[in-house]
């Protein structure tokens, strides 16, 4: 797994039938993504796949940048495919921010996401537009209360994740997060800022 399978070539229909993953209904091509090797997957479709397709995760990740004198982060949040071999496909990537108010933004780590609160207003409402998801650390942290939602309001966030796209994309957001969390409950978050800029809230 991982790799392609001895007697393929890429960009070819020579795939083996041998091969690990092998989908006799797939179109017979190859291609290589970031190291991972997959079948039949010009649309980027986890169902033709070497490596076996083992569910949905989100990544938020980005730079330190400041504003008024505050840090806060700014980068992606990326709905990916996630498969046997530790390999990804962005699925949907996203504009986000995370602070600079109060402890700036949230800590690097592993979260959980899941509970949409539809409907929102205020601060978690951004052109018509409101919702939020939980963000639950799996480390200890003084950090709570944590949220994905629309940068609505004064720009910044508190230390949630706040979406900065126009109406239509954060629609999008939330139709693919519900469609994500219908089909696994709940969604891991792994947060990498780089020199991010966070306190912990102890």
């Amino acid at each position: 797994e991982g790799t392609v399978a001895s007697g393929a070539i890429k960009g070819s229909r020579n795939v083996p039938t041998s091969a690990p993953g092998y989908d006799k209904g797939a179109t017979g091509y190859t291609k290589e993504v970031d190291g991972a090797a997959f079948y039949g997957v010009e649309n980027y479709q986890p169902t033709k796949e070497w490596a076996s397709f083992t569910g949905e995760r989100l990544d938020f990740t980005g730079s330190t940048e400041t504003y008024s004198r505050h840090k806060y982060s700014k980068g992606l949040l990326t709905l990916n495919y996630v498969y046997s071999n530790d390999k990804t496909i962005p699925k949907y990537s996203w504009d986000a921010i995370s602070g600079p108010w109060k402890n700036s933004s949230l800590e690097n780590g592993v979260y959980r996401v899941d509970h949409l609160r539809d409907n929102r207003t205020g601060s978690y409402a951004k052109y018509g537009v409101g919702f939020s998801y939980d963000v639950s650390p799996t480390f200890s942290t003084g950090r709570d209360f944590l949220r994905i939602h629309p940068d609505g309001g004064p720009f910044g966030t508190l230390g949630c994740i706040g979406l900065t796209g126009s109406a239509d994309v954060l629609r999008q957001v939330r139709n693919q997060m519900n469609l994500s969390l219908k089909n696994y409950g709940k969604l891991d978050l792994n947060v990498n800022i780089e020199r991010n800029p966070n306190n912990n809230g102890r």
